[in-house]
């Protein structure tokens, strides 16, 4: 609401790992990409992460001048109104596209390997599976099971413990956890060896 407020464009892709936003911001011919995201924190602990039209991190500078911005009050008089307000988009296939993306820039296959995959009940708890399985990987996945409050509950890559288990159990060769927004990737051996 805030962006089309200002007058801009708002693209929701939905739920989304970090990454994601970084690459499709781009694509969508965003002139920003914004994530709000706990990361690796709990859900109530939500920031802001913001990506440039590259879908780069912006300069230290650039979010110091945004913080300001949002800590200066808004002058209500001065909002756009009419048919300068900006529109909501509401961007559908992003996520095969993001897939698509991902596997074309994998150096290898994965056909033989076993993994275990948590995903920290977060954003990419459905497309992790989708690119390890598509890139021939036997997958078994824990903590892929989102409702909103339960991520990185006691999973993900801040905490092993599950994961190393669960290696060892199934007999994988690697396991491999996200954080909540999959910006962030710890792996385990075979014998859940971190």
């Amino acid at each position: 609401a805030g962006i089309c407020a200002a007058g801009g464009n708002a693209h929701i892709l939905g739920v989304m790992p970090t990454p994601a936003v970084s690459f499709l911001t781009s694509v969508v011919g965003a002139n920003a990409g914004v994530v709000i995201s706990a990361s690796h924190n709990p859900f109530e602990d939500n920031g802001i992460k913001f990506f440039s039209q590259t879908g780069h991190k912006l300069p230290d500078a650039v979010e110091d001048e945004i913080a300001s911005i949002v800590a200066t009050p808004i002058d209500y008089t001065k909002t756009v109104r009419g048919s300068s307000v900006g529109r909501v988009i509401y961007e559908r296939g992003m996520a095969e596209l993001y897939i698509k993306h991902v596997i074309g820039t994998a150096y290898t296959k994965l056909d033989g390997l076993k993994v275990v995959m948590d995903c920290s009940n977060g954003a990419n708890s459905e497309i992790a599976p989708v690119i390890l399985r598509s890139l021939g990987a036997e997958v078994v996945t824990i903590f892929n099971e989102p409702n909103g409050t339960n991520i990185n509950n006691g999973c993900g890559s801040t905490h092993l413990e599950a994961l190393q288990k669960k290696v060892v159990e199934v007999g994988a060769h690697v396991g491999i956890a996200n954080d909540g927004d999959a910006d962030r990737c710890l792996a385990v051996d075979e014998n859940g060896v971190a």
